[in-house]
């Protein structure tokens, strides 16, 4: 089509384009956020990008500079000849403008233009390019970089923040030097807490020993915590000097600020504090996990303290059980949450002491810690609250009755001194959920009741009595050579709900790994979140495929004890069990394991970076936007088209 033809919506080509530009800018004043965006993208998709680049040199309209501005970035690949085309433009200011938005277009066919303008005598051009060879993640960038490092101040911390963009292990030991100039301290923390190696970790270690008195200390363990969280697992540190001497004795004052940062009145910024318990978690230091388990009675911190308290596990005992204990009522519900899951018998005093606490939330988390130990004692402790002065604290009683073995919950219920008629009702109803021969004559008397609800309980449980030992005459087919004929086997035995049955199904679970998957279907469907506490008991004499399907299992479940485990396999040497181990981990709503998920994006398999792109691109939250815009640059076309997908969707803000 010629410029003398019409073009979609009557007008000559000049025109449309015109109109689109202005349409853009008119639009900003538009008080609909909707109707802004959908004619800026309208001028992204129609507008020729030379006349855009055009309007962005006009420094008498500033509406229309931002709005021909955004209109290039969202043509994203579209816009980049122009751009291209605009970096030799005569004047200094277009020249700059478009050096900032190559970047913003993601694509990586401007790194090589971006690179020459390192060398540009303006200041403004090579501070622009340079943030856009950040904004793309270019290695081939590093070096060119990293002799700016020498030069000008301005464009120094420009260049430090660009290489903690980019991640390159290349970068580590210069900007390590550059913790030598006080004026780029802070930039160049930042930069190494962005990098995935160990030696990273080493000098933000030395940078924490040598602020600890400072006011720099907080932007040290910042950094160092960002470190620690793309390096799930601390095994590879304790080789480093570094590391060790800040996990040593002599390093008591550096503990001293960990576990003060820690406390929620003193006042810390989140992200320091979420970091230090981080660096606690990794360094494995006994006097500073009271701190941590106190910390959860700040709302803002209990999900970091808790992942970290489970992580530790039977090196947290001590300080759960001294958080069982604490004046403060929010420590001591923390607490018990942390001993529910770490479900160490050490614990199962002081929880039974919990449930006489003066607080119902903490006698309720008292209970649902006890449902999960799973115990005679538990049993009996948790039938006297079915008398608690507290309905939310009753009604888990109950339930956690229903998920106890059945022989256990049936000489706990049926030893009872109590017997009147809300008693009853929820003793009948614990009964129906954990059937057991013992119960029925109590059963059979509570037919005769007078009162209506509990003859109508009696009877539906009743029903659930076993008849015949259905499990024991399907068990052998188990065996049988025909897989479908075992899965035919194994659904009739999980629909039994048995003691019995739930044994089989748990006994064939290391047993029969291409059972596995239907196993743990049923388990789930027949205990729910109960079921938790005996997989995790299980994991570890699992076979690896089945481990991988048990932590699958307990992610579904969003069991924080599990959490720990999952993360922990973000360091397996296999890129499929990374894969997998994100994918887990997604599952949970938690900060810890967001952190986790977007840490993940720079692993070096494709597969899980993919893994990661894919997860992000359903979520909503913050930290995913900005993942994904770096995860768009990625080499693989796989992982890059993923994440572009979704931020080319996201609306206009």
């Amino acid at each position: 089509m010629s410029h003398s033809e019409t073009s979609r919506g009557g007008l000559v080509d000049g025109d449309s384009i015109a109109a689109a530009v202005l349409n853009a800018l008119d639009a900003l004043a538009n008080p609909d956020r909707w109707e802004r965006a959908r004619v800026i993208e309208e001028a992204a998709q129609s507008a020729d990008p030379d006349a855009l680049v055009r309007a962005v040199g006009d420094q008498d309209d500033a509406i229309r500079r931002n709005a021909a501005m955004d209109a290039l970035v969202r043509g994203g690949r579209r816009s980049v000849p122009a751009l291209v085309r605009a970096l030799d433009d005569p004047d200094p200011e277009v020249v700059m403008f478009a050096a900032n938005l190559l970047g913003k277009t993601r694509d990586r066919s401007a790194i090589p233009h971006l690179l020459r303008l390192l060398r540009y005598e303006d200041t403004n051009i090579v501070q622009a390019a340079i943030e856009s060879l950040g904004f793309l993640r270019a290695p081939i960038a590093v070096e060119p970089l990293l002799e700016l490092l020498e030069g000008d101040p301005w464009l120094r911390f420009g260049a430090i923040f660009a290489l903690g963009e980019i991640g390159d292990a290349r970068a580590i030991d210069p900007l390590a030097a550059a913790l030598a100039d006080p004026d780029s301290w802070e930039f160049a923390v930042a930069a190494l807490g962005k990098i995935r190696s160990p030696r990273a970790i080493a000098h933000l270690a030395d940078a924490v020993w040598t602020t600890v008195m400072s006011p720099a200390l907080p932007i040290a363990v910042r950094g160092l915590g960002e470190a620690l969280r793309r390096l799930p697992a601390p095994d590879p540190l304790w080789d480093l000097p570094a590391w060790t001497r800040l996990a040593s004795a002599e390093a008591a004052h550096v503990h001293a600020q960990l576990g003060r940062f820690l406390d929620p009145d003193d006042g810390s910024d989140k992200d320091v504090a979420e970091a230090a318990a981080t660096l606690i978690r990794m360094l494995r230091v006994e006097a500073l996990y009271p701190p941590l388990v106190r910390a959860g009675r700040s709302t803002e911190l209990r999900a970091a303290a808790q992942f970290c308290t489970l992580a530790l596990g039977a090196r947290a005992v001590a300080a759960v059980a001294l958080g069982l204990r604490d004046a403060d009522e929010a420590v001591r519900e923390f607490a018990c949450r942390c001993a529910g899951a770490l479900r160490s018998t050490e614990l199962a005093a002081a929880l039974v002491e919990r449930l006489e606490d003066p607080s119902d939330q903490v006698r309720e988390a008292a209970v649902r810690a006890l449902e999960q130990h799973r115990t005679r004692v538990a049993a009996t402790s948790l039938a006297g609250r079915l008398l608690d002065p507290s309905p939310a604290v009753r009604a888990a009683a109950q339930e956690a009755l229903g998920t106890c073995d059945p022989s256990a919950a049936s000489e706990a219920l049926l030893a009872f001194p109590e017997r009147n008629a809300s008693v009853m009702v929820a003793m009948l109803r614990v009964m129906r959920a954990s059937p057991h021969a013992e119960q029925l004559p109590f059963l059979l008397d509570c037919l005769h009741h007078e009162d209506v609800q509990i003859r109508a309980l009696s009877i539906d449980a009743i029903a659930e009595q076993p008849e015949l030992d259905l499990v024991g005459m399907l068990e052998p087919m188990l065996g049988d050579d025909d897989e479908t004929v075992r899965a035919t086997a194994l659904r009739a035995i999980g629909r039994h709900r048995t003691a019995r049955a739930k044994e089989v199904l748990v006994d064939r679970l290391c047993r029969d790994p291409i059972s596995a998957p239907l196993i743990l279907d049923l388990l789930v469907a027949m205990e729910g979140r109960a079921i938790a506490s005996r997989l995790l008991e299980l994991y570890p004499a699992c076979p690896a495929g089945a481990q991988l399907l048990v932590l699958d299992a307990l992610a579904s479940l969003r069991e924080p004890a599990a959490l720990p485990l999952i993360i922990a396999r973000l360091a397996a040497p296999d890129p499929e069990t990374r894969g997998r181990a994100v994918r887990a981990a997604a599952r949970f709503d938690d900060p810890i394991a967001r952190h986790h998920v977007i840490a993940a994006g720079t692993d070096p398999a494709w597969e899980v970076r993919a893994a990661v792109a894919e997860i992000l691109a359903a979520a909503d939250h913050p930290g995913a936007t900005d993942e994904l815009e770096r995860l768009a640059l990625d080499d693989h076309p796989l992982v890059a088209t993923t994440a572009r997908h979704r931020l080319e969707a996201e609306p206009a803000a």
